[in-house]
């Protein structure tokens, strides 16, 4: 029987190797020839979470919910969860990291507005995007609400956070003017996504938190920065008037229930400090008695919790841990360089003196 001659899957002709190239195609996969062009022309792609940390951008994504009842009450006690929440998402993190777009025409704005310390950018710039909003569809008022909360969690420096709340600002103040139907829709995407995903940081409840998570040195440190970074980015809304206190109340609520490490003390002093005096500007005396108390309390409790989690990280060769614990009645001397869980609870008391007799009640 005659053997038939054997060919190569793909027959080339001989050419020099840089002469060869693949063929064009289209946006739907068709190839073109040399002389045609792609009708839909060329597009515009870019990652827009690329520089944020993975578990921001999952959380972002999957906000977290504290209970019902945490969340509609006016008073700074908290209520334990009898069932907690079961997570029933499971898709990994790099499936929202390494997401690609297509760039959205508004965005050329935004880039330049979060950068600038020009304040005329930020007028020109958040009118320029209310202005195109009359042809968006749903999906880009989300985009345009993650990308505030990804900007405000990689700011590198306090006046670029305050440089986000501020033309967070602007981008409602000429909503409500000229797109009064999309105002609301805003804000509440706003402050669902940043509460929420505040929530999944440092909620304990939540298997994506800070506490839950295996240490990695990088990765948690890069964690860690960002979900400090949303607390502040909340306060200077607050203090900027996009949130009300009513709307971070949860999350300052759950942080005093849970300051078993520095950083939670860190996040309410952050918050505290950026609300400025706007984070008391309703509130009672009592309202102000109620969180010191509340403080108080959970200090008194964290010592304990502390001084067991001390006992047993001494008692184990293995040292990674998700946080550094530090409560704040700690004892123990430190470096005099060290920011110890005191120094910051007696700053956060501080700022609560401060502020709230600053305000007329």
């Amino acid at each position: 029987m005659p053997r038939l001659p054997t060919l190569p899957f793909l027959s080339v002709p001989s050419k020099s190797p840089s002469s060869f190239s693949l063929p064009r195609l289209s946006k739907r996969g068709r190839i073109l020839d040399n002389k045609a062009d792609d009708p839909a022309g060329p597009v515009n792609l870019f990652k827009p979470y690329h520089d944020v940390p993975e578990q921001i951008v999952y959380n972002m994504k999957n906000p977290w919910r504290v209970s019902y009842a945490n969340s509609t009450s006016t008073s700074w006690a908290y209520y334990e969860v009898s069932d907690p929440v079961v997570e029933t998402r499971t898709e990994p993190y790099k499936t929202y990291a390494d997401q690609v777009l297509e760039k959205p025409n508004w965005y050329i704005h935004f880039h330049i507005a979060v950068r600038s310390d020009q304040p005329e950018d930020y007028e020109k710039r958040a009118m320029k995007i209310v202005q195109s909003a009359e042809k968006w569809c749903l999906g880009n008022l989300s985009l345009l609400v993650h990308l505030f909360v990804a900007r405000a969690a990689i700011c590198d420096d306090e006046e670029l956070i305050w440089t986000v709340a501020l033309f967070a600002q602007r981008v409602c103040y000429y909503f409500e003017d000229f797109q009064d139907n999309m105002y609301a829709t805003f804000l509440a995407q706003l402050e669902r996504t940043l509460t929420g995903t505040f929530l999944a940081c440092w909620d304990q409840d939540c298997p994506r938190s800070l506490a839950r998570l295996p240490y990695v040195e990088h990765q948690t440190e890069d964690y860690l920065a960002s979900s400090l970074n949303l607390a502040k980015f909340m306060g200077a809304l607050v203090k900027y008037g996009v949130l009300t206190t009513a709307e971070i109340k949860p999350c300052v609520r759950l942080l005093v229930h849970q300051p078993t490490y520095t950083e939670h003390l860190k996040a309410i002093r952050d918050i505290l400090a950026y609300g400025q005096d706007d984070f008391w500007r309703k509130a009672s005396n009592d309202d102000v008695s109620g969180l010191l108390e509340a403080l108080n309390e959970a200090a008194s409790s964290a010592e304990e919790v502390s001084v067991h989690s001390q006992e047993e990280l001494q008692g184990d060769d293995n040292d990674d841990d998700t946080c550094t614990v530090t409560s704040p009645s700690e004892s123990s001397p430190e470096p005099a360089s060290a920011v110890t869980g005191t120094a910051i609870y007696e700053e956060i008391l501080e700022l609560v003196d401060r502020y709230s007799q600053a305000v007329s009640f």
